[in-house]
């Protein structure tokens, strides 16, 4: 398992919007296999604040905020898309990533997902295959 926070900084993505990690010590570091459920609530929390990062390219306060709003008031989410996406995935699949990151996002821990429930949605919207 890596220590320490991975920076969004630290991860790039490719022409394919798969994730490099650019950070010399996190990328020869050897990862651990870890049990997909024994993810804190923490991690769920940073793992859903990262997504919405990488999906908006925004890092600002109050955008887990925004996020949530805009789900909630049933808004297109489309319009927060990074611009740097450029299409790189439907809209669809965007709107589902966008819904699981305010999902993990949610201010009562008891109310989000585990990571391995996160993963089944992932797999569920076949961002992952």
């Amino acid at each position: 398992m890596v220590h320490g926070d991975i920076k969004l900084t630290n991860i790039l993505l490719n022409e394919k919007v798969e994730p490099k990690i650019s950070d010399p010590i996190l990328s020869n570091s050897k990862l651990q296999k870890t049990d997909h459920s024994s993810g804190t609530s923490d991690d769920v929390l940073k793992y859903g604040v990262l997504l919405l990062q990488l999906l908006t390219g925004r890092k600002s306060q109050s955008l887990v905020e925004e996020a949530t709003d805009a789900v909630k008031r049933g808004e297109s989410v489309s319009a927060m898309a990074d611009p740097s996406l450029r299409g790189a995935m439907f809209g669809s699949e965007f709107r589902n990533l966008f819904s699981i990151a305010v999902l993990c996002t949610v201010p009562n821990e008891c109310e989000r997902p585990t990571m391995k429930q996160v993963l089944q949605r992932l797999e569920e919207t076949q961002i992952l295959a």
